[in-house]
């Protein structure tokens, strides 16, 4: 027997979150380290935190059933790969350009998003080897229940066990025990904490924005070092709790042009970076003087390259291979299903 179905709501803060942090990350790696933009780095967090709340919430009801593996898998992979993979041949063609070669070991690994020693050849993509981790992993309690269950929760304490022991791992038992693995569970006991609906939701969102508030003081005033799980991990998944459970209260609208830049996060995420090394190339060569007011033209014009690559490429392809190859009829609201990867 499955577990009860759970409501389907289309979070529009959430979308509206994602959109947020994906323009954060392009502020950051346009402007740097040593500017106002720095803590946009962080998006990273809240779209696993994200990530693993829509995964639980969506498909709640799915653990147990492994007759529906197969369409949570292809739905995963159709999800990431097309995109990714466009985004990865536009690089290796501008590298190839630039007279570099990239060994065939590098593009391989890079294109199967498999960890290796660098940075895949998207320098971003490495957050969607840990988001095919937790996929992998959370495919298991589709599979079976009873046995994978208290396997996942324990991967989640030996990931904890990680993060506050200064234990020297294997390369791959550091990428399958890493604290970033915390963040997607962090989101996996928020949409448990909603399907049991267990907790009020009047002082959740605020405790939320106070305690950002209070990491975004402390970053650099700790005289030891504080992992970024906890730091923002922690605070953005009550923020989370908070407005998921605000949503399902009463109704909250969020103008549609806020919530595109969620729906097209993705793409902007992955596209920015190539987006920025061209622009930036063509803001030196027509010599711009005001240097301040030109990045901020160029982090305009790269999340607006990512948004048309949305509307023109992932947005279609996404729905036409998901109606050939998922084999149910009845498929979820986009702002959960098209936008379930938070990156």
């Amino acid at each position: 027997m499955g577990i009860k179905e759970v409501p389907r709501i289309n979070f529009e803060t959430l979308q509206l979150l994602r959109g947020v942090a994906a323009i954060l990350i392009v502020f950051f790696h346009a402007f740097g380290e040593n500017s106002i933009f720095v803590y946009g780095v962080y998006g990273v967090d809240l779209f696993f935190v994200l990530s693993g709340f829509i995964i639980m919430y969506t498909h709640h009801s799915d653990i147990g059933l492994s007759n529906t593996l197969r369409d949570f898998l292809i739905k995963r992979l159709v999800r990431i790969f097309p995109t990714y993979w466009m985004v990865t041949f536009c690089y290796i063609t501008l590298v190839t350009i630039s007279g570099h070669a990239l060994s065939v070991e590098y593009i391989v690994k890079s294109l199967l998003l498999l960890p290796q020693d660098t940075l895949p050849i998207v320098g971003v993509a490495w957050s969607l080897q840990f988001e095919l981790l937790f996929y992998l992993i959370f495919s298991l309690l589709i599979l079976n229940k009873k046995i994978f269950y208290p396997m996942f929760w324990m991967w989640g304490l030996a990931s904890m066990s990680f993060l506050f022991l200064p234990i020297e791992l294997p390369k791959v038992l550091k990428f399958i025990f890493s604290p970033f693995n915390l963040e997607f569970l962090l989101g996996c006991i928020i949409a448990l904490v909603i399907i049991k609906n267990k907790l009020s939701y009047k002082w959740i969102a605020g405790m939320g924005i106070s305690t950002i508030i209070i990491s975004f003081f402390l970053q650099y005033k700790v005289f030891f070092e504080v992992h970024r799980v906890i730091f923002w991990g922690v605070p953005f998944s009550i923020l989370i709790l908070g407005l998921v459970k605000l949503e399902i209260r009463r109704r909250v609208h969020i103008p549609r042009v806020l919530t595109y830049f969620g729906d097209a996060s993705y793409s902007i995420y992955l596209t920015h970076l190539i987006s920025l090394l061209v622009l930036e190339d063509i803001a030196e060569m027509i010599l711009v003087e005001n240097l301040i007011l030109a990045k901020f033209l160029i982090c305009a014009l790269s999340i607006m390259l990512g948004c048309i690559f949305y509307s023109l490429f992932e947005r279609k392809y996404y729905y036409y291979l998901k109606s050939k190859l998922v084999s149910k009829k009845k498929f979820e609201p986009a702002s959960q299903e098209l936008n379930v990867e938070l990156r």
